[in-house]
């Protein structure tokens, strides 16, 4: 059943739209867009990133800047005194953080690789509370720029896309991320899709979309 604060924005996108229909369009897209304060953490991911405070004070952080604000890498060597196999790039998905991407960091520096994990923009230890694919195709493609290339970019939920998307280049006037393999994990197949999904639940017509 859809909260008091639900109904009241259905209400408001579904009236706004025939009034001023690009208005409510770029309203929705900048509401898909607000990320989650990534200070307020529910229950279980406040003791999902307790546990995980040991496991980060191994890494080197590194915070890289981008058009829009500052993004966090957070660098996992494997063993001291072991060479490297690669650098692996491992991007989290969308309300996620390289805490949660632990188990995967672990298995792949034990298994003798570097990685690297980017902290999307508005998640983890980044800045801004707005991510775009665009923003977040930008970040991995700095981020290439300082540890690339790599022998493999995985990415999970929406990281799955922003991975795939960075590697074949299809964001313009953004090369594309240097990578041998793409690994991803339950990525989304259509992001137009997704798109639509959130415009049934606000109530945003094709009006307000069509105009944007």
């Amino acid at each position: 059943m859809a909260s008091f604060g639900l109904k009241v924005i259905r209400r408001v996108f579904a009236a706004a739209e025939h009034v001023a229909p690009r208005l409510t369009g770029r309203a929705a897209f900048e509401l898909f867009c607000r990320t989650p304060n990534a200070k307020v953490l529910s229950d279980g991911e406040r003791r999902a990133v307790d546990r995980a405070a040991g496991f980060m004070t191994e890494a080197r952080h590194h915070r890289l800047k981008t058009k829009n604000g500052c993004v966090m890498v957070h660098e996992f060597r494997p063993e001291p005194g072991r060479r490297a196999a690669g650098t692996v790039l491992v991007i989290h998905g969308w309300r996620s953080r390289t805490e949660y991407m632990r188990t995967l960091i672990e298995g792949y520096r034990d298994a003798g690789y570097k990685v690297v994990s980017l902290d999307l923009p508005g998640h983890g230890q980044s800045q801004g509370r707005r991510l775009t694919l665009v923003s977040a195709v930008e970040a991995a493609r700095l981020t290439g720029e300082w540890f690339g290339p790599f022998v493999a970019v995985v990415g999970h939920s929406f990281g799955g896309a922003v991975a795939a998307n960075a590697v074949v280049g299809s964001v313009k006037n953004i090369p594309p991320l240097a990578a041998e393999r793409l690994v991803l994990i339950a990525a989304p197949s259509s992001l137009p899709a997704i798109f639509n999904d959130f415009s049934r639940m606000l109530s945003v017509g094709l009006r307000a979309w069509a105009d944007t």
